[in-house]
């Protein structure tokens, strides 16, 4: 898994490559990346699996978790699940103010009024 990490404004992106899942190497997980960036100060971060290749239960574990450590820090989190994994996971759409088709689609939700007042 390779992870890339740029800023769009005040949003952190962090986009993943490759497998998601338990590996018996000292990759760094999702979960892992994520609370470090919660302790660094970030409190908008968008998850792009949209390159993901394979998530395992364990991968899917990381990500509910990752939601949970962002909601408890008072940040926002918004995955970026591209259309195969929307349809894998048995999503055909996506879920207001959580997940999107695409990158851009959850950094212009990001940016709404509406999602200021919730920050």
């Amino acid at each position: 898994m390779t992870i890339s990490t740029h800023r769009v404004k005040d949003v952190l992106v962090l986009g993943f490559e490759g497998e998601l899942k338990r590996s018996g190497n000292a990759e760094i997980s999702l979960l892992q990346q994520v609370k470090a960036q919660i302790e660094n100060g970030e409190r908008k971060l968008l998850i792009d699996l949209a390159k993901a290749e394979f998530i395992d239960s364990f991968g899917v574990g990381d990500i509910l978790a990752s939601y949970v450590t962002v909601r408890n820090s008072g940040g926002k989190l918004k995955f970026a699940l591209g259309r195969w994994l929307s349809r894998v996971i048995g999503i055909p759409n996506p879920i207001p103010d959580l997940s999107y088709a695409s990158r851009e689609a959850a950094l212009e939700d990001f940016e709404s009024p509406g999602h200021a007042k919730k920050t």
